[in-house]
């Protein structure tokens, strides 16, 4: 086993549409909270442009402490951040 830097994720080590899921989440989350990006990524101590890539759905910057900072700074749990939205029809009558 070797000892040093930890490893980095990379997309692979994802589950597929991860992170374009916390992209859709985490605009829909910021805009509801009434947010630039700006805003949200000053309040979660992530530089804008990390921010900017998140919402873009780049696995790389959506990973470990962004998420958890993007999370607090919007106000939300991570799970919700992170979870897929239940899709209702369109078809669907009441």
């Amino acid at each position: 086993m070797m000892v040093g830097a930890p490893r980095k994720t990379v997309l692979t080590d994802l589950p597929d549409g991860f992170a374009s899921r916390v992209a859709i989440n985490l605009v829909r989350l910021r805009k509801r909270a009434g947010l630039s990006v700006r805003a949200a990524a000053e309040a979660a101590g992530i530089p804008k442009t990390n921010w900017y890539r998140m919402e873009s759905g780049l696995a790389a910057e959506s990973c470990g402490a962004n998420l958890d900072r993007a999370a607090a700074a919007l106000g939300v749990d991570l799970v919700e951040l992170v979870r897929a939205r239940r899709q209702v029809s369109k078809n669907r009558r009441r």
